[in-house]
């Protein structure tokens, strides 16, 4: 449950008209430094606990707006709309607005008013009301966390821990025994006592305020025992934070939980600050549990709060807080910034380029991130599946070719994957293939291409890729190429291209005269049909291969391979969309022409002898 709806403050500090709409679980404040984020918690903390900062005196002089200094009324309020939680309907409806205004002279008591309910209140009397008002008011319990996460400040909350701790029955149990202990070792001391002050009862009794004991101990972190407070840096301190104020949520009487947070990202690295996000998400997603409910208020400068998302449940808000000033001191300061280039506008207008540009940025780097991830478990789970000798090629159209061959040949107990070979350009994944399985013999089949080759050597650390066999990568897993055709040699020659630079795919093993009028009868149908700019395309451009500077001159000779020579389909390569038709109707040839898929059964029998060899 979202239990804050709605913020309004008005005269408190720099905020002289400020409004938070339409409140969230988790709500993030973003800004300037001395925009007035801070302020916003801040106006929280004196409306929840009755003190501005931690463990400082209230002083209305520091919390009036200058701008209201210039009215004869000097005073300021704050107001906050609430859901109210379905216990209290009957007496307060479904939704209320509470105001607390402060004044030279004092605190208001607070203003309760009723607006349009889920569920209107009955005719209750207003001191009833007001009596139900209150007891609401004290389940909630608000957090506030400063920016500066000193000593004092984390001190505090681990003694609000053991305060919450020692109210158990357990702990009161253990805490009186371990006095009974001291009386007892200490029962020679307490009779000297006792007799030196004419026999009054003497003896060491638990402290009836416990603060102090409680206060000075520690955690213990890591294998040395190192003690948090002392001697772990405030990063390592930082972490601890929200899950002791969740323990304190889960073991304090009250029920609505209520967090000021500034600027969690302090002294975290990414990493850190990525999984804080996550805590964050985790604990405001909660949802009438028996510890209760987790509403969250943020102030960042960090990106990787603007990014937060937790589930789809969760209702993640984003604000955008200005500096008040003369010309606009009436108007709402914070405004809503959920949308990126809404953001990036309004942090512009403030100053703060780089943040939308980080954001971006960010944001970017966190797909690549996710979507690497999702390849390289899909990846390993294909590998820790491998239960035959398994032949991964890189498309579709590679594992039709190779059904066939095998079939032709008499090979029916391989298994053939596709894997993407510009994924296995990723170290991640090569170092997951060089680590090997002790499972069955697999070969990864590359194009001979750029693509290919390098991930022929990211995989072997073998630059030579002409070789008669394949290479060793690790444990079973080995790495091949294509290998070029005789005919395909020729074409090299007679354009002078070293094999280095070749373009090289499944497609070229077979006849090649067959295959260069099948493609250029499938890329004609493609003009007439739906595509004719794909096959202009095709007809114009040279495969990309071919594309670079250092293929000028490649290029240049390329134009005496006209559309009757086959040199024309090595130039250029099979057109994406024709692959699938290719890669069907070629069979449909090679079935009353054996010798057009000679070169293909060749490959399938070397692959399947390598794969079966021990």
């Amino acid at each position: 449950m979202q239990l804050i709806k709605k913020i309004e403050i008005r005269y408190f500090r720099s905020l002289y008209a400020a409004n938070l709409d339409e409140v969230g679980d988790i709500n993030v404040l973003f800004g300037r430094n001395d925009s007035g984020k801070s302020n916003v918690l801040r106006a929280l903390n004196l409306f929840f606990n009755g003190e501005v900062e931690l463990n400082v005196p209230f002083d209305f002089g520091i919390s009036l707006s200058d701008h209201r200094r210039t009215f004869d009324k000097k005073f300021f309020r704050i107001g906050i709309t609430m859901s109210v939680p379905k216990t209290f309907w009957p007496s307060l409806g479904g939704e209320i607005k509470v105001t607390k205004q402060w004044s030279l002279e004092k605190a208001s008591e607070p203003e309760l008013k009723f607006t349009d309910s889920k569920k209107p209140p009955r005719n209750e009397d207003a001191t009833v009301q007001k009596a139900q008002l209150t007891r609401l008011l004290n389940q909630i319990d608000f957090t506030y966390v400063p920016a500066i996460k000193d000593k004092s400040v984390f001190s505090g909350l681990v003694l609000r821990m053991y305060n919450t701790m020692a109210k158990s029955t357990k702990m009161s149990n253990a805490t009186d025994s371990f006095f009974r202990v001291l009386q007892s070792e200490s029962s020679d001391l307490s009779q000297r006592l006792q007799n030196a002050f004419d026999n009054s009862s003497v003896n060491i009794s638990p402290p009836v305020d416990r603060d102090r004991l409680f206060g000075e101990l520690d955690f213990a972190h890591g294998k040395e025992k190192h003690s948090l407070l002392r001697q772990k840096g405030d990063g390592i301190k930082a972490r601890y934070f929200p899950e002791i104020m969740q323990y304190i949520d889960e073991n304090v009487e009250k029920r609505f939980h209520i967090w000021g947070f500034e600027e969690p990202e302090n002294s975290l690295d990414l990493n850190s600050a990525y999984e804080i996000t996550k805590r964050f998400c985790a604990f405001a997603g909660r949802r009438d549990t028996a510890f209760g409910d987790t509403q969250i208020f943020i102030t960042s400068h960090s990106p990787v709060f603007y990014l937060m998302e937790g589930e789809e449940s969760i209702s993640t808000k984003r604000f955008f807080v200005s500096a008040s000033n003369e010309g606009s001191k009436d108007e709402n300061v914070i405004s809503p910034i959920d949308d990126l280039d809404h953001a990036e506008e309004q942090m512009e207008r403030a100053g703060l380029l780089r943040l939308p540009y980080l954001i971006k940025k960010l944001d970017e780097k966190n797909r690549e991130i996710d979507e690497a991830k999702r390849i390289t478990d899909a990846f390993s789970q294909q590998l820790a599946d491998i239960n035959s000798p398994t032949l991964f090629v890189e498309g579709k159209h590679d594992i039709t070719m190779f059904e066939s061959a095998f079939n032709r040949v008499g090979v029916t107990d391989i298994t053939i994957k596709e894997t993407d070979g510009a994924n296995l350009k990723s170290a991640t994944l090569q170092k997951i293939v060089k680590m090997g399985l002790d499972k069955e013999k697999s070969l990864f089949l590359f194009d001979n291409d750029g693509e290919g080759r390098k991930c022929h050597k990211g995989l072997s650390d073998d630059t030579h890729t002409e070789k008669p066999l394949p290479c060793k990568s690790g444990g079973d897993f080995h790495v091949w190429v294509y290998q070029f055709t005789d005919n395909f040699k020729e074409f090299l020659e007679k354009y002078e291209i070293e094999s280095r630079d070749a373009f090289f795919v499944g497609e070229f093993l077979y006849q090649e005269d067959v295959a260069f009028e099948l493609c250029k009868q499938l890329a004609e149908s493609m003009m007439k049909s739906s595509a004719p700019d794909d096959y202009n395309l095709w007809r114009r451009e040279f495969h990309q291969s071919y594309r670079t500077d250092k293929m000028k001159l490649i290029r240049s000779r390329f134009y005496s391979a006209t559309e009757d020579n086959p040199h024309w389909l090595y130039c250029r390569g099979v057109p994406e969309g024709i692959k699938k038709q290719f890669a069907k109707e070629i069979n449909k040839h090679a079935a009353k022409d054996p010798s057009i898929y000679a070169e293909v059964d060749k490959l399938a029998k070397q692959v399947a002898d390598f794969l079966h060899s021990k």
